[in-house]
């Protein structure tokens, strides 16, 4: 069975209307939802290549107003912040990324600018990102100094890969000292024939570095210790560091040292040491 449903209401005006009466579609008894001719025609008067038409409209609307607000100068490269750096000045930093300002931030050569900072002598690791709306974030990781090496042209600041960092007029306290007799290296570069040096030095207790004057290397290129009162230590290879220093400290520490004028630690294990007047020049 169908019924008439009536629905009855007056419509504000400012000038009086007759009631007026809206009648709804015949329903059957068990649907309570009024019919709505245009709701439900409108799936059928909506074709699928309408529907595709307007997806694909809203998609390109989308991308190119997306891309237009990229090269918009709200989104261009005002400042580039630079963090971390303590021994390379910010202003070094940024003229080595090559990042210009006014470019758009999605121009910006992220690869090339790391690799321009990573080229300068203290960095040790860069991160270079974006920091939207309009700034770079250049995070530099300066490189730890392990060793001062005295050379025939000044001194020179090396890390443990042997990478020079800098020239200074005096060698900084705490530093164990390297001497050699090739010529200085450019901050940046690598400095040649100091590999087993700085094995050696890089593993010095403090305690050892208060007794090691400096490092050399002995004419059959093996490293060579030189004490605070300039006795040699015969080293041998650069096997078994750890173990050879222990053996090191052993005798600064158990052995009286009196006329002592050579200790030979290139066995591990069995250190030996030569006194006046059995010394050979």
């Amino acid at each position: 069975m169908t019924d008439q449903r009536e629905v009855e209401f007056d419509q504000p005006n400012p000038r009086p209307t007759p009631r007026q009466t809206i009648r709804f579609a015949e329903l059957p008894d068990d649907d309570w939802r009024p019919a709505t001719p245009w709701l439900t025609d409108l799936r059928g008067r909506i074709t699928r290549r309408q529907l595709v038409f307007a997806l694909t409209v809203f998609v390109l609307c989308a991308t190119f107003g997306g891309y237009g607000l990229t090269r918009s100068p709200l989104l261009d490269l005002d400042r580039v912040e630079v963090e971390g750096v303590e021994h390379t000045s910010a202003d070094a930093v940024r003229q080595a990324s090559g990042l210009e300002l006014h470019l758009a931030l999605t121009d910006l050569d992220l690869a090339g600018a790391r690799a321009g900072v990573a080229a300068l002598p203290w960095v040790g690791e860069v991160h270079v990102a974006r920091r939207w709306p309009a700034t770079a974030v250049v995070r530099v990781v300066e490189r730890i100094p392990a060793a001062a090496v005295r050379t025939p042209d000044g001194i020179e600041l090396v890390d443990k890969s042997a990478r020079v960092l800098e020239r200074v007029a005096t060698a900084p306290p705490g530093l164990p000292q390297l001497i050699i007799l090739d010529p200085a290296v450019e901050p940046g570069g690598t400095q040649p024939q100091v590999a087993d040096l700085l094995s050696v030095a890089v593993q010095l207790t403090p305690e050892l570095r208060a007794w090691v004057n400096s490092l050399t290397v002995a004419p059959d290129g093996s490293p060579q210790l030189r004490l605070r009162d300039d006795v040699p230590v015969v080293f041998g290879d650069a096997v078994r560091i750890s173990e050879k220093l222990i053996d090191l400290a052993t005798v600064l520490t158990r052995v009286d040292l009196k006329d002592i004028c050579r200790i030979d630690i290139s066995v591990v294990h069995k250190p030996s040491l030569a006194r006046v007047p059995n010394c050979t020049k």
